[in-house]
């Protein structure tokens, strides 16, 4: 009788440690789905839920048309103990209800080392065409100190589409695609533009040049005669391409 009833004991012990183990790989997977669930939540939010690249138009003007507010990455800066960065706006005067903004506004202007000393939104862009490519901007700002911005690819401060201006509007946007270069020999402003050297996936760069700068949207054409009006083309779709990105974006 004591045999069966140590027998019955070690059976039943056998039986509540075998569920208890269970409840615990069960608890630890749940646990590790979590953490999962949470790492890809986290990783989508840095990336504004947009984790594909933005296609180019096949067309001809080879067209791109992004929303500011859509961007792949962002990235802040300290300017004497002063933290810049870009932060979203919302109204009803921007394309697609809501724009970005180079905060604080301290009167803040970055003309060189932008690169490093600027807050940063990047784009991932899958380009079917190489060559020369020129970037309007759809920007808003209060006064001529906070009224520009830089434009670059891969990481590289262009001198081409660096001090891109827009004209004071009052917080009203409106788009160019001139910068702060002159032509002399054409009387005119130099329009923004960089190179592409093949097809494949790059990444476009937006830096603060005047903190206040608000940009709305941007457009990137092969043709130099494309300047959008109002809200501008709609946003160009999103796919997927396997390929290597600069590392900085």
């Amino acid at each position: 009788m004591n045999i069966l009833k140590t027998s019955c004991r070690r059976i039943e012990f056998g039986f509540h440690a075998r569920e208890r183990l269970s409840r615990h790989v069960l608890f630890m997977s749940a646990f590790a789905f979590f953490i999962f669930v949470s790492e890809q939540m986290s990783e989508n939010a840095n990336a504004q839920g947009y984790p594909h690249p933005f296609e180019q138009d096949p067309l001809p003007d080879g067209v791109i048309s992004i929303e500011a507010e859509h961007y792949h990455a962002h990235t802040s800066v300290t300017n004497d103990s002063i933290i810049h960065t870009w932060n979203l706006v919302p109204g009803t005067m921007y394309s697609g209800g809501a724009a970005m903004r180079a905060m604080p506004n301290t009167g803040l202007r970055n003309n060189g080392n932008f690169v490093t000393n600027s807050p940063r939104l990047d784009y991932h862009v899958n380009f079917h065409k190489s060559g020369v490519h020129y970037i309007v901007g759809r920007g808003a700002s209060e006064s001529h100190d906070d009224n520009s911005f830089h434009a670059g690819i891969d990481g590289a401060g262009n001198t081409t589409s660096d001090r891109i201006d827009n004209p004071v509007n009052a917080l009203n946007p409106v788009w160019s695609g001139e910068t702060m270069d002159f032509n002399i020999e054409l009387q005119e402003s130099e329009l923004a533009f960089f190179d592409v050297p093949s097809p494949g996936e790059r990444t476009i760069n937006i830096w603060m040049r005047e903190d206040g700068f608000i940009l709305d949207k941007f457009v990137i054409s092969t043709s130099p005669n494309v300047l959008p009006t109002g809200f501008g083309p709609a946003e160009s779709s999103q796919g997927r391409i396997n390929s290597v990105r600069w590392p900085g974006g």
